[in-house]
């Protein structure tokens, strides 16, 4: 009990984390802020729009491949979604849609198992793809090994 709810405090956490570094991070638009789509809003009077605030229950459903495979992307902006929550057992496609190249990493310090059995072994380019299934319960937290400021977590459950 004591373990889910550790467990429960870790992911809001990091959740908070990669949300506070993704909205001090800087755009391809510059420092504009962006839409959902990453293009970037302006206001009428030319100054930066505020995005607009979604309700809660309009969470979208992670995207999914036909072979039931959760579908990460990576910008120069980082990756899409930030967060993840799937089920044991699961496997996850990242796609590189960067110019600098994808090399999937844990941003665990100490670099052990089993969050450290998703790194990748070579960075990928742009189009190209880097698949891995989690057998493991747990919060991997993750980066670009090229870009270590763009990170992202996904939370593999029971």
């Amino acid at each position: 009990m004591v373990k889910n709810a550790v467990i429960v405090f870790l992911v809001i956490l990091v959740a908070m984390l990669v949300y506070q570094v993704n909205a001090l991070a800087p755009t391809d638009a510059g420092m504009m802020p962006s839409d959902q789509s990453g293009q970037a809003t302006t206001s009428t009077t030319g100054t930066p729009a505020t995005k607009p605030t979604t309700p809660a229950a309009a969470a979208t459903t992670p995207a999914r491949a036909k072979d039931g495979t959760y579908l990460i992307t990576y910008t120069n902006a980082g990756f899409s979604p930030a967060t993840l929550e799937i089920p044991r057992g699961s496997s996850v496609r990242w796609t590189d849609n960067s110019t600098s190249g994808l090399r999937v990493h844990t941003t665990d310090l100490i670099d052990r198992a089993p969050t450290n059995v998703m790194n990748q072994s070579a960075t990928i380019k742009k189009g190209q793809t880097y698949s891995f299934t989690f057998s493991t319960p747990s919060v991997y937290g993750y980066m670009n090994q090229n870009t270590p400021e763009h990170k992202a977590v996904i939370v593999v459950k029971q």
